[in-house]
């Protein structure tokens, strides 16, 4: 049977066609595939790290926070959760099945936590006088909501971290002024170089809980061996440090308590 050319040519476009619209679909389907399996596993990943997938649709922030808190001021956690929940890695640390603390793995530079000076690798011990212990330190999302809830009571910062080899007190707060009638709230003792002539360091064998000394975070029988990198022989030098520190955006103090070397780490706001 005779075919015109202009049917097989009729034909062959019909083909072409069919076979490129066949294609198109096998390649939309493939992206769909792919765009569903990332939001899967990035659901996953979430999940894993402790993330929230519900939020709360009129504030904005997951309501795990309601579930775990109860009346909690959620106005602390309008817009900055998501954030926080993003800008910052955590695991437990443990040394032989104990834990012993809180590892920061990673930290963006916009995290609440960095601001209050922790870093890279420091091993949180607690946070606003809250040990580890008592902190739900198994799921990064809850310790996460726990922290902001401590960070947003008013409470000043404060945060007892290990750094490397060293034991490291973190205070955030407000700057402060020592005046000269300061010195009836302490005493100080000083400690002698082993020939027992030359004064070395300070103790403070008494302290009022209104000096401006508590807030800075030492306490009683603290041996002050410098402080923001000068030596402290009499009450004024003390006064004179404090004062002179406060102008600078954060300074450390040196210390020993129980025996045990300590840095102090004051953040000024």
């Amino acid at each position: 049977m005779n075919v015109s050319r202009t049917k097989i040519f009729y034909i062959i476009g019909i083909i072409v066609v069919a076979g490129f619209l066949g294609a198109s679909l096998c390649i939309l389907s493939a992206h769909a595939g792919s765009d569903a399996a990332a939001e899967k596993n990035d659901a996953v990943g979430d999940a894993a790290l402790g993330v929230p997938l519900v939020e709360d649709a009129a504030l904005g922030v997951p309501s795990v926070v309601t579930e775990t808190y109860g009346a909690v001021d959620k106005n602390l956690f309008i817009g900055s959760l998501p954030r926080e929940l993003k800008s910052i890695r955590m695991r437990p640390k443990y040394i032989e099945s104990e834990i012993v603390g809180i590892e920061v793995k990673w930290i963006a530079n916009d995290n609440v936590l960095f601001k209050y000076g922790i870093q890279i690798g420091d091993v949180i011990k607690s946070i606003c006088g809250v040990p580890i212990n008592g902190m739900p330190v198994e799921n990064p999302g809850d310790l996460i909501f726990f922290i902001m809830h401590l960070i947003g009571d008013g409470s000043p910062f404060t945060a007892q971290i290990i750094r490397g080899d060293s034991s490291i007190q973190l205070i955030y707060g407000e700057s402060l002024y020592m005046a000269q009638n300061e010195t009836e709230k302490f005493r100080l003792r000083q400690k002698f170089e082993s020939n027992g002539y030359q004064p070395k360091w300070v103790e403070i064998f008494r302290l009022r809980d209104d000096s401006v000394l508590v807030k800075l975070g030492l306490q009683k029988n603290d041996i002050i061996k410098s402080f923001n990198g000068f030596s402290i022989i009499y009450a004024e030098d003390l006064i004179n440090s404090v004062n002179r520190a406060m102008r600078k955006s954060s300074f450390d103090i040196e210390i020993v308590r129980n025996n045990e070397p300590l840095a102090v780490i004051y953040i000024v706001k």
